[in-house]
């Protein structure tokens, strides 16, 4: 069914696996408002006491992983709460935000009026509380009179997210004092700071002994150290003193060659450590760092691209799709009149000779840190001159397929008024549909907030369907979705891909807020999923929705954003057989890392459950589970039951099962994906995507011809006319709307902004 709250699946939990297990719901935790002013609350406690409290949640996941700052506050923010016998400390069936430590007494814990355990000093309870908004599952009752420990969800949140983004703010300023580091770009210095690891030294301590093979790069965040014993290139050098925001053992990243030094601590100091494995595992060799970072200077200022809407992530990606390619003296890198190999050439080294001779204006000769090809790649469908190697040389190709995978129209750069009045025509033909044009039919899907609906509009005798979204304000207000739907509006306006749903114009009444969307008729991935044996799909049909599905997710994420929800359920298949990505209302413009819980239990990454701080590499974790489950019939924590606590420990923990169905190339590509450090999980390392794409079982894939839909789908659906629904459920039984009160000027308010983006 198509989800149309962007919340929670109506009857989700009805829905079953092939083992029978329940598909848990969505869940969906109000994002953090990060308040850097928020004072911490902080309670008394003797020294016993913290003792007793870091001993009683040492075990409990949702503690792991906290940085020493983090604990000290949170430590501080337990308070001191007094239960007699007989109280209920959390009811069954309400909305909890406290996490319990038991101090003193005993609890009783009560399902549907029936005692199903007890709880003694040192147990903990309602930890789930500090996740999300959930109903509590029991009741907890005080067995006798009871002294605990207690921390609210909004602490917790506020603590860990203000420390999360202190802390790396913090290490990426720090990195980007070290000189050869000034230059990268945010992203490559957000990824050494996740992979970077504090050390922490006495004075005295030897931190590096001359003569040891050089693997670790040092920078010094507090404290002094001495260099002593210093030796290279057959000379001895004096004793040195670095300080805070100096580094040492640089040479690490570069080579593995032996210490020159002996390093000491002269004082207790504080340091950041990266490893040689690290540093090119997560960002890649330093050269090739720089290279990117100058070819993204390039790239931005050449005319077409200076007066263009192309976006950073779109630079990072087509910097990423650069390739180099040397030519000896002589050669001919393109003649004038060739059809092929329209390119863009950045020069790395030599000189090249460019001569044209319709356009004697355009020779000249190109050396190290110029470019040539432009004209020809953006304006032109043939070469315009020809190219002659002087000079030996090394050119950085960035062929026009390329450029058009990523920015999707070539005319974002060439500004032909006849190509772009096309696209506006076209644009306003959707532009100026509006709400009288559109003729209902029936009920495509039922939500908390609204409904789907399939509608359609004549224009000269031909009819065209779309899918109309319409969810109620007053529902909205009251579930605090306002913002939610808004933000769903905004991200959906800028996504233009044939892998991603996509919005065509947006209304709004007095009642409600009202999505048209494109028809997407071939029903949903999970509706394949389940007329298969055991819902296991042939992996080559597995690969060929996969593949479209991290194309789509792909797209999303060099525009920022996240998607977040992925799931059988949220994959839709077009009329070509190809797979669509729906229902973006957890999707989110991310250009660091959000701290929002949401998405299905089964899917989600263990950053997004602990609360850290989540980015892009969120998506691909999920893409794995699905793969795996469309691979297998099973997903990979499936042994963890239904229990939400359960499957979150094992997934936090990292503890899954690739099922003996699984061939060994997706057995290995899911290992690589599934790690649960974000900035160890491949499609989060140097190569980004691309390191997934090359895989083994994905390195068969033209992605750029599956984009343009070239190849054969697995299952196309028989799709008799522009209104053939057949592929969903029919819910023209909730066609009747309850009567809500109007709603108030102030209320209206704050969709005053829908009208706005709609009118853009």
């Amino acid at each position: 069914m198509l989800d149309i709250n962007g919340k929670e699946m109506a009857k989700a939990s009805a829905k079953k696996s092939s083992k029978g297990d329940a598909r848990l719901a969505n869940i969906f935790m109000s994002p953090v408002k990060i308040d850097e002013n928020f004072v911490y609350p902080k309670f008394e406690k003797t020294p016993e006491d913290e003792e007793f409290i870091v001993s009683a949640v040492s075990d409990n996941f949702i503690f792991a992983d906290v940085e020493k700052e983090e604990r000290k506050a949170l430590l501080d923010a337990f308070e001191k709460h007094i239960a007699p016998k007989g109280t209920n400390i959390i009811t069954e069936g309400e909305v909890g935000d406290y996490f319990y430590v038991i101090h003193e007494g005993s609890v009783e814990y009560v399902a549907q009026g029936e005692r199903v355990g007890v709880g003694s000093k040192g147990h903990s309870f309602g930890e789930i509380a500090l996740l999300y908004d959930c109903p509590r599952r029991v009741s907890v009752v005080a067995g006798t009179d009871c002294s605990l420990w207690r921390v609210d969800q909004k602490s917790f949140r506020q603590i860990l997210a203000n420390g999360r983004l202190d802390g790396d703010r913090d290490t990426i300023e720090t990195l980007r004092k070290v000189s050869f580091l000034t230059d990268l770009s945010a992203e490559y210095l957000a990824k050494m700071a996740a992979a970077a690891k504090k050390q922490t030294y006495k004075s005295g301590d030897v931190i590096i002994k001359k003569g040891d093979p050089g693997n670790t790069f040092f920078i010094l965040k507090d404290g002094s150290v001495v260099l002593k014993d210093i030796e290279a290139g057959g000379e001895i050098f004096a004793d040195q003193v670095y300080k805070a925001g100096d580094f040492f053992g640089e040479r690490a990243i570069v080579t593995e060659e032996p210490r020159a030094a002996n390093v000491i601590a002269q004082e207790d100091c504080t340091t950041l450590c990266l490893s040689r494995e690290d540093f090119l595992s997560t960002v890649g060799p330093l050269e090739v760092l720089m290279k990117k970072t100058n070819d993204f200077r390039v790239l931005k200022s050449i005319p077409y691209f200076t007066k263009s809407d192309v976006q950073k992530l779109e630079y990072e990606e087509l910097v990423s799709r650069i390739e180099d390619v040397s030519f000896s003296t002589g050669s001919k890198i393109f003649e004038e009149g060739a059809d092929s190999d329209l390119s863009i050439y950045l020069v790395r080294s030599g000189k090249i000779s460019i001569s044209s001779s319709k356009f004697p204006q355009k020779t000249r000769i190109v050396s190290t840190g110029g470019f040539f090809g432009v004209d020809s790649c953006v304006l032109l469908k043939e070469t315009i001159a020809t190219a002659t190697v002087i000079e030996d040389c090394v050119v950085g190709k960035l062929p026009r397929s390329e450029l058009k995978a990523v920015i999707r129209s070539i005319t974002r750069l060439n500004q032909d008024p006849k190509k772009l009045a096309a696209i506006a025509k076209n644009s306003a033909k959707y532009a100026a549909l509006q709400m009288k044009d559109l003729k209902k039919h029936r009920i495509l899907g039922v939500g908390t907030f609204g409904k789907v609906w399939l509608v359609s509009s004549e224009a000269n005798g031909r009819t065209e369907a779309f899918a109309l979204k319409v969810q109620r304000k007053r529902q909205l207000i009251q579930h605090n979705q306002v913002e939610g739907v808004i933000r769903e509006i905004k991200v959906m306006g800028t996504l233009d891909h044939p892998f991603i749903l996509k919005l065509v114009n947006v209304f709004q009444d007095d009642q409600t807020i009202m999505m048209l969307l494109n028809l997407v008729q071939g029903g949903e991935l999970y509706s394949v999923l389940k007329r298969h044996k055991n819902m296991m799909l042939p992996e080559r049909d597995s690969k060929f929705y996969g593949s479209c599905i991290l194309e789509g997710l792909h797209f999303m994420h060099y525009h920022s954003i996240l998607y977040r929800d992925l799931k059988p359920e949220n994959v839709l298949i077009d009329k070509d057989g190809y797979a669509v990505i729906v229902d973006l209302g957890f999707a989110k413009y991310v250009t660091g890392k959000t701290f929002t819980l949401c998405g299905t239990p089964w899917y989600i990454a263990p950053e997004v459950i602990l609360g850290r701080g989540h980015g892009k590499a969120c998506d691909y974790w999920s893409w794995a589970i699905l793969i795996h489950e469309m691979c297998t019939g099973d997903t990979p924590f499936q042994d963890h039951g239904i229990d939400q606590m359960t499957l979150f420990k094992g997934i936090v923990k990292g503890k899954f099962k690739i099922s003996d169905r699984a061939s060994a190339e997706v057995e290995d590509m899911i290992r690589k994906i599934l790690v649960t450090k974000p900035q160890y999980r491949l499609g989060n390392l140097a190569g980004g995507t691309k390191d997934i794409k090359t895989h083994a079982w994905l390195k068969d894939v033209d992605f750029n011809k599956l984009s343009k839909k070239v190849f054969r789908s697995p299952w196309k659906p028989e799709v008799k006319d522009p209104l053939d629904v057949e592929a969903f459920d029919n819910w023209d039984h909730m066609e009747r709307e309850e009567k809500e009160p109007p709603m108030k000027k102030a209320e209206q308010t704050q969709f005053q902004i829908i009208d706005e983006i709609s009118k853009r």
